[in-house]
């Protein structure tokens, strides 16, 4: 897979992003990048270095050569590099960053396979960074399935979540709280002195995350 399908993944994460937030991945929109749907996967962070594969197109199963809904990631890797890729996907969680991954395997005839692996944070609906939206490349050369892949590369960029657009353009703002508000003196405009409700920011949970 040429690195401008990757990159188009890529932009349409970045362009998802409000005040450098890592996006929802309810926010993710499939019909934006439709030729790569087959090579698309999504993992959620089930438990403590566990990461289950919740959505896979048909790539990553004639690779495994299962159904891998359901599974865990590690069951992809071969045995002594399991423990490295859990690492790599904390880290995309964690710092959060992007990580671009070069896998090679070796089938039963001796064929090698080497292939690329891009993945990228996301949020759930309730706010918590716990998912990873991926996508593999799709191998150059005839295989049999299964494979197992082993680790040959890794780069993993950190992604800035400061919010750069407040930066010398607006005074910190204090805490919303009852210790913030204060009555106004001498105020032509009672109504003024009442506290004014803010709006409230309602998440859709996202019902389709576990189909």
């Amino acid at each position: 897979m040429p690195d401008i399908h990757f990159q188009k993944l890529i932009n349409h994460w970045e362009g998802l992003r409000t005040d450098n937030e890592v996006p929802f991945r309810s926010q993710i929109d499939p019909r934006q990048f439709p030729e790569l749907l087959e090579n698309i996967f999504i993992l959620e962070n089930s438990a403590p270095e566990q990461y289950r594969i919740r959505h896979t197109g048909m790539m990553l199963c004639e690779m495994m050569g299962f159904e891998v809904r359901g599974q865990l990631a590690s069951a992809m890797m071969q045995n002594l590099y399991r423990e490295k890729m859990a690492l790599l996907l904390g880290q995309v969680l964690t710092r959060p960053g992007i990580a671009e991954i070069t896998l090679v395997a070796q089938d039963l005839h001796d064929n090698v396979v080497s292939l690329k692996m891009l993945l990228l944070p996301l949020r759930s609906d309730f706010g918590d960074v716990n998912r990873i939206l991926g996508c593999i490349s799709t191998p150059v050369v005839p295989y049999v399935a299964p494979l197992r892949f082993g680790i040959a590369g890794q780069k993993l960029t950190a992604v800035d979540t400061s919010d750069l657009r407040l930066q010398g353009f607006a005074e910190n703002q204090a805490a919303f709280g009852t210790d913030g508000i204060h009555a106004i003196t001498n105020n032509p405009n009672p109504d003024n002195e009442k506290p004014r409700k803010r709006g409230h920011l309602r998440l859709v949970s996202d019902k389709d995350q576990d189909k």
